[in-house]
Parts: C-alpha cells; sequence; structure tokens
C-alpha cells in the first residue's frame, strides 16, 4: 500500500525533527501548535496548512520562502 502525502511528509518531518534532537514538545512551544496535532500529522492522520508548516519549519531552523512568483 502505498503512503498518502501527508503521511510522506509527516514521517519526513518527523525524521528531521529527530534528527535535531527536537521532541513534539519542542515543536509546540515554538509554533503554538498543540503537541496532539503535532503527533498526528506526523502519523499522517490529519492534514496541515501551508502556515503551519511555514511555522514547523521555522522552528526546526529552516527558512522557507513559499512566494508566489509570476512567470514571465
Amino acid at each position: 500500500m502505498t503512503q498518502s502525502v501527508n503521511e510522506q511528509l509527516g514521517a519526513q518531518l518527523r525524521e528531521i525533527r529527530k534528527a535535531h534532537k527536537m521532541t513534539l514538545h519542542d515543536i509546540a512551544s515554538k509554533t503554538g501548535l498543540s503537541v496532539s496535532y503535532l503527533s498526528d500529522f506526523e502519523r499522517g492522520e490529519v492534514g496541515i496548512r501551508v502556515s503551519r508548516l511555514v511555522q514547523w519549519c521555522e522552528a526546526l531552523g529552516y527558512d522557507v520562502d513559499i512566494g508566489l512568483r509570476v512567470k514571465k
């Protein structure tokens, strides 16, 4: 069975979080998101808004630029 996009993204964020030796509590305190929501997302049980994904990435120390650009 193939993983959904949410499951794949959640698993990747879990791996990155663990590589940075951060807990869900660490991410929650930096983002204002609940530990239960973060946990549910890492397991692929819920989706995530782009704004929350940006918060999560920034808490992990990544700059995220998701601006829309007009092709010329």
